[in-house]
């Protein structure tokens, strides 16, 4: 079986590479041999009509134009362009999951701002202040290790993070006060949660990230985060995901974000799980 993993041009680092290397291998276990091609030349490939028909794709990026192009020439592209597209923003993450028996935070999405206009609509400040309250989460929609998520504290933070954050389309959320620092990492491949962490920040950082000098150790989550876990990544039609789950009052299960390419070397070391050879044996049995 031969597969093609598409990873990011730009996203080049030695922690990156690492993750390639297991897939490498693991593919050569099970009898998949891995090709690995950038979203660049992917691209340029496409346009010179030279990439070729692989059994599967394995999309570890999010560039989800060149999904779509990938799809809408019959490969099959895992997780898909929808799906992807879905989980990187996450105001349509919060949209697609709102009627579905999901909680949130409450979340307040930020209005278009065309350039060159000026960003700091008083009134809209004024509204998510007086629903949200302070300490307030400002995330921009699209990011990666926790670095577009911030925390303001007061109206002047506010407006000062909506001014630097400019035309970028955000979101505003409630804090989840009894998660902060901390939350869980569930990965699902399937139908099935393979491995969960429990990351706890002692920084005196609100986010859980491991980038973010949060420590993580294996977790057993109870049946309400496992059901939210597979839920989501059902609604969102994913494969396979990271999927993060903050703490709210008693425990109760509040979906902080969902990762369509998770890094899973971290959670894979400390849970012991093999999630690099199931998520390419969950792929070899879908396609066969």
């Amino acid at each position: 079986m031969k597969g093609c993993f598409i990873y990011n041009k730009f996203l080049v680092t030695d922690k990156f590479k690492s993750l390639e290397d297991n897939f490498f291998n693991e593919g050569k276990s099970i009898d998949i041999n891995l090709e690995f091609v950038s979203n660049s030349l992917a691209l340029q490939m496409i346009f010179d009509n030279k990439f070729v028909k692989y059994d599967f794709i394995l999309f570890w990026d999010k560039d989800v134009k060149l999904a779509k192009l990938l799809e809408d020439r019959g490969h099959i592209v895992i997780n898909s362009s929808k799906a992807i597209s879905l989980c990187d923003d996450k105001s349509k993450t919060y949209i697609s999951l709102l009627n579905h028996n999901i909680k949130q935070p409450l979340t307040i999405l930020s209005p278009l701002i065309y350039y060159g206009t000026v960003n700091s609509d008083l009134d809209y400040i004024k509204f998510s202040i007086e629903k949200l309250g302070f300490p307030m989460i400002v995330k921009e929609c699209f990011g990666s290790f926790g670095e577009q998520v911030y925390l303001a504290s007061n109206k002047d933070d506010l407006i000062s993070l909506i001014k630097k954050i400019g035309t970028k389309p955000f979101i505003l959320q409630e804090f989840i006060k009894t998660s902060y620092g901390k939350d869980i990492r569930i990965e699902v491949i399937g139908d099935e949660v393979v491995a969960t962490v429990f990351r706890q920040n002692e920084n005196n950082d609100f986010r859980a990230n491991i980038t973010n000098g949060a420590t993580a150790s294996e977790y057993i989550p109870n049946s309400l985060q496992i059901d939210m876990a597979l839920n989501v990544c059902k609604i969102l039609g994913l494969d396979f995901a990271g999927v993060d789950i903050l703490f709210g009052e008693n425990d109760e299960p509040i979906l902080c974000e969902v990762n369509s390419s998770a890094y899973p070397l971290n959670v894979q070391k400390i849970t012991g799980v093999n999630i690099v050879k199931k998520t390419l044996e969950y792929i070899k049995k879908k396609i066969l």
